[in-house]
């Protein structure tokens, strides 16, 4: 309850105000004064929460991303980025997740790295029978624009209002693409996972999760992985395989000095299989 100031003789004040406080013991007591913060003091104390937030939270407040423009004009060997957004079931598109939410890719491997795994993908290929044309893959995965080794992945990037209620959380990614360069094959990491990484990957996997990336508004589209030989009542059984897609093929179609279609493809001559989730599994 408040009492008007002019009651008890008090002038008005935007400091001050008087409160009724009502005690079982002694209902004669006057209000107790309350002085309120001043605004600039007020002030204060929210920009330091702000810093302790922004500290506590490794970049709470850090600055978001701007997207790629559509119909940028780039020249050869420029740049161009790749923005992954989210994962979730085929089967129901409304539930949607971080891209990052599953173990993926977080910093693009550097040039000495992938010389090592252009080797031994080049011993695998040759083993195979299957292509003599990669013996001068580290040469050509390295023609144009040299591997930086920069971009780092699960940043932020600034999105519009509906896109936010669309579900979608779009972020940067290590892909290092470049106009109007031609690239058979290059590493983006190399790296061992463990069972709770497995354990993730697979079940995206029997639950038909796809993943969204975009090349400036350009949307594209692909699996996590397949299965085979599993029952369709009873699911996983004796014998049933799951494999994941680790290779992305990115296909960019240019006009003049702009981009207007982008694509990504898996390669199921690829994959690796991921059914027996308590053995680590290097995938690169």
């Amino acid at each position: 309850k408040y009492l008007k100031p002019q009651q008890h003789g008090i002038a008005p004040s935007l400091e001050s105000r008087i409160i009724a406080c009502h005690l079982p013991n002694d209902n004669n007591l006057r209000g107790t004064e309350r002085t309120m913060p001043r605004p600039s003091l007020l002030l204060t104390t929210l920009l330091l929460l702000s810093s302790s937030l922004n500290v506590a939270h490794g970049g709470f407040f850090k600055k978001k991303h701007r997207r790629q423009k559509a119909g940028t004009k780039y020249n050869e060997h420029d740049a161009v980025h790749v923005v992954v957004n989210k994962v979730g079931p085929f089967n129901n598109p409304t539930e949607t997740y971080r891209y990052y939410s599953l173990p993926f890719c977080h910093k693009h491997a550097d040039e000495e790295e992938h010389l090592e795994a252009a080797g031994e993908f080049n011993d695998f290929e040759g083993a195979d029978g299957m292509d003599d044309a990669y013996e001068n893959e580290p040469r050509i995965a390295l023609a144009g624009r040299r591997i930086q080794g920069d971009r780092i992945g699960a940043e932020r990037h600034k999105q519009r209002l509906g896109e936010s209620i669309a579900g979608d959380r779009r972020e940067t990614s290590p892909y290092e693409l470049s106009f109007q360069d031609d690239i058979e094959w290059r590493l983006l990491c190399k790296t061992t996972l463990g069972e709770k990484e497995l354990t993730k990957l697979k079940d995206a996997i029997h639950n038909n999760y796809f993943f969204e990336m975009f090349i400036e508004d350009l949307p594209m589209w692909g699996y996590v992985g397949d299965f085979e030989d599993e029952d369709a009542i009873l699911g996983e059984m004796q014998g049933s395989h799951t494999y994941l897609f680790p290779h992305l093929h990115f296909k960019i179609g240019t006009n003049g000095q702009r981009i207007v279609s982008a694509t990504v493809t898996t390669e199921r001559d690829r994959r690796v299989d991921i059914t027996n989730v308590h053995k680590p599994t290097t995938v690169q």
